[in-house]
């Protein structure tokens, strides 16, 4: 057997590499990965001072990515020039305790008349997995489709991003990708998602968002489930846009929006629009409210959720009473009122008037 030194390897032979707990590396050279033409197979593991990985898809023969246990791990980069095809022989990717991982971004580089360059981040790739799941990556945004179940994760992103996405409002005007046409493992550029596909929609942790455009719900036409949590800046949600737009709407789901405050918006021109909306139009039967400090009682629009079954408050404590329109939800089957402050008590089994 013969021992080279490191910097004898002839790296555009190697087809599996390993590379565990790389002290103080905060960024690997990219070209390390220019030489490894004939790479299959990746695995990063214990490097907890990595903070992004340079761009993988100048690799064309990759197979598998693993990346694991990287605490400070946030950005993996894409080659500028790159579109949707970004690993044309990936077959797996396995993430598992990377807690501040993002997704997959692009980095374009301008240079002004005087030779100065600004790096600039722009078009965040998020995966799409025909079945699967990433564990412990809790900011990491992605889609997943499994049994016609189509799963957005949208999770700190901005404003623009929703604006992007939701100025695709017809089904042509989407994308000229759909489901169908995805592998079993595709990387959807943002202003490429087909939204027409998505039915269940997690929204987590917007970070400059204080309402959400209009625009966005009239590209969701299939959504069935929609989670809007930890959006502590957002402040205003149309009743009227959930309503007329998600018909095929179940489940709503709205959990420590500490701003939000439903109850106090001005809901007169809502509800002159929601009135001409027919009843056989809106099929949420689950409406859960967690954590809205801020909300006093039930914003009017609530009332014309003919088929609504169950609703749940929870943790909104300055909830005083519901409305008088309440007995109107003939559906209800379930009310589920915990730490609600007045209200709660009011609806105690022994004591309340609720």
């Amino acid at each position: 057997m013969t021992l080279l030194p490191l910097s004898s390897v002839p790296l555009h032979t190697v087809t599996s590499l390993h590379l565990k707990k790389l002290e103080d590396t905060e960024e690997l050279p990219s070209e390390l990965f220019q030489s490894l033409s004939h790479l299959q197979s990746l695995e990063i593991t214990e490097c907890l001072h990595m903070r992004s990985i340079p761009p993988l898809d100048q690799l064309p023969s990759l197979k598998s990515i693993s990346l694991d246990k990287m605490k400070k791990l946030e950005w993996i980069e894409v080659t500028e020039n790159k579109s949707i095809c970004l690993y044309p022989s990936l077959e797996r990717v396995y993430l598992d305790e990377l807690p501040m991982l993002k997704g997959w971004k692009r980095k374009r580089m301008d240079v002004n008349r005087s030779g100065d360059q600004t790096i600039h981040s722009s078009s965040l790739f998020i995966p799409f997995q025909k079945a699967g799941k990433f564990h412990d990556c809790g900011m990491l945004s992605y889609m997943w489709n499994f049994n016609e179940v189509v799963v957005l994760r949208l999770v700190s992103i901005k404003y623009k991003d929703l604006e992007e996405l939701g100025r695709n409002v017809e089904e042509e005007e989407c994308s000229s990708i759909s489901t169908t046409q995805m592998g079993t493992l595709t990387f959807v550029p943002l202003s490429s998602v087909p939204l027409h596909t998505v039915t269940h929609l997690h929204l987590m942790k917007l970070e400059d968002t204080e309402e959400l455009p209009s625009e966005l719900f009239q590209s969701l036409s299939r959504l069935r489930f929609l989670d809007i949590t930890d959006c502590h800046r957002l402040k205003s949600l149309s009743g009227w846009a959930i309503l007329r737009y998600l018909c095929s709407l179940e489940r709503l789901e709205i959990v420590d929006c500490k701003e939000l405050d439903l109850s106090s918006m001005d809901q007169e021109e809502d509800n002159k629009a929601i009135q001409g909306i027919p009843n056989s139009q809106t099929n949420m039967r689950h409406l859960s409210l967690i954590g809205m400090d801020k909300m006093k009682t039930l914003p009017p629009w609530i009332q014309y959720l003919h088929k609504l079954e169950t609703l749940v408050l929870d943790e909104c404590e300055n909830m005083e009473t519901l409305p008088r329109w309440f007995s109107q939800l003939t559906s209800l089957r379930n009310l589920h009122v915990d730490n609600c402050g007045e209200l709660w008590r009011r609806c105690q089994r022994d004591t309340g008037e609720c």
